[in-house]
């Protein structure tokens, strides 16, 4: 059977295209977390095969890509790309042509998740694409208004989010700010998010009225640009959980994984657990939401999807929204099938900002010592330092024989990393 080679593109700034947000460039000094995952070869690594190239910004690290190789009993191919002025929206890095030299006969392009640039780039070197309607329904799909309709239409009030929409409309009867107040004053504190806003970005929290005006003239934008915002009340949320499925050309829906879903309080991602006994509630949840899952083939949607749920304190278990594309917790469910010799893994990125770097052999050290004090498997996925040289990413992926000791886990192998990277005979402040 012939294999079609295929070439992987991380364009993690895929929501932030659809935002049209601005194209922020890197400069000499300062810490970006986007130049991180310009790095971050490794999240599309478990999903490619040995015939495919992944776009990367530099080539990896040869000691880590050894040992990944030696685990994954392949690599694929590595594409440089080498632009004149680094930024955060990587298509637009692949302009103009002469930045980055692309072999011959690379194959189907796969994104992280289609956008119009992705297109764009796909149809200039001669791949597969979307077609205009399908790229429409991906737009439609990763709305956060979608997600709204979705739940109001086809699911019981206990698995909603008491929520709204503000429109245009909306704003010729009465002003924002009125809006806004009467629906926290009502539900409480709430969140108020973008269409298109995704890991905290483009989402405010606001827990009292009264707003300053440069806040609202923001929102106002929002409205302006996408048509609409979405208020959303604020849940005691006891866990964050995601499905992972797959939608092919022929409406087949495949179910492909429960992972765990793991946000700080602003809603940045911390990382992605994968339990093996989890896997037995996957059938539950998706029977529950298949009045949106048929809604979403319905609509012609394929490719990969992400439907990202809140277990809340009192027990229920409700949709938060929809990603039409790949997400950290398909990345996880991959590289835990691919690698874990144990029934649970953790998913996650270290950014250490302590004015200095770690030297890889010194961080697979510190790995070992913490594998042999808990009787886990620490896989390095990935180190990256900043040119400045002041900080830099480790990315991991930790096995163990249960979820609960996996935080500890994590906090010993951070606390090491940092013991080394202090000046000899100064120790690090106690918390306050």
């Amino acid at each position: 059977m012939k294999v079609h080679p295929r070439l992987w593109v991380y364009n993690y700034d895929f929501e932030f295209e659809l935002a049209n947000e601005l194209r922020t460039y890197r400069k000499d000094s300062g810490f970006h977390p986007w130049y991180f995952l310009n790095r971050s070869w490794h999240v599309m690594l478990p999903l490619s095969s040995s015939s495919d190239n992944i776009l990367v910004y530099e080539n990896p690290h040869p000691q880590i890509s050894a040992l990944l190789k030696e685990k994954l009993g392949y690599l694929p191919g590595f594409v440089v790309l080498q632009p004149a002025y680094e930024s955060n929206a990587v298509f637009e890095d692949l302009k103009p042509r002469g930045s980055v030299h692309l072999p011959a006969g690379m194959g189907t392009l796969v994104p992280w998740g289609w956008s119009p640039k992705a297109v764009a780039f796909g149809k200039e070197i001669g791949s597969y694409v979307p077609e205009k309607k399908n790229l429409q329904t991906v737009n439609r799909v990763n709305s956060k208004i979608t997600s709204h309709l979705l739940r109001q239409h086809f699911l019981p009030q206990t698995q909603q989010i008491p929520d709204r929409i503000i429109e245009e409309t909306d704003l010729r009867k009465e002003g924002l700010e009125t809006l806004l107040n009467r629906f926290l004053q009502h539900q409480g504190p709430g969140f108020i998010k973008h269409p298109y806003g995704s890991a905290g970005r483009l989402s405010d929290r606001c827990a009292s009225t009264g707003f300053s005006g440069r806040k609202i003239r923001k929102w106002e934008n929002w409205i302006r640009a996408t048509g609409g915002i979405l208020l959303e009340k604020a849940i005691a949320i006891k866990q964050e959980w995601s499905i992972q499925v797959q939608i092919d050309e022929d409406g087949i829906l495949h179910p492909i994984a429960l992972t765990r879903l793991f946000s700080g309080t602003q809603g940045n991602y911390l990382g992605t657990v994968v339990a093996d006994e989890d896997q037995n509630q996957l059938d539950w949840h998706r029977t529950r939401l298949s009045p949106v899952l048929d809604e979403i083939v319905a609509m012609g949607y394929q490719g990969p999807l992400g439907v990202d749920l809140i277990e809340t304190v009192d027990g229920t278990v409700r949709l938060l929204e929809i990603n039409g594309r790949l997400t950290m917790g398909r990345i996880a469910f991959e590289w835990h099938r691919a690698i874990a010799d144990l029934p649970v893994s953790l998913l996650t990125t270290l950014f250490f900002r302590s004015g200095g770097i770690l030297e890889t052999d010194a961080i697979l050290d510190r790995i070992r010592e913490s594998e042999q004090q808990f009787g886990c498997r620490m896989t390095l996925l990935n180190v990256v330092p900043d040119l400045t040289q002041n900080s830099f990413m480790i990315a991991l992926l930790i096995a163990a024989e249960k979820p609960a000791g996996l935080w500890q886990i994590l906090d010993d192998i951070k606390q090491r990393v940092k013991r080394d990277l202090q000046p000899t005979g100064k120790k690090e402040k106690s918390p306050v």
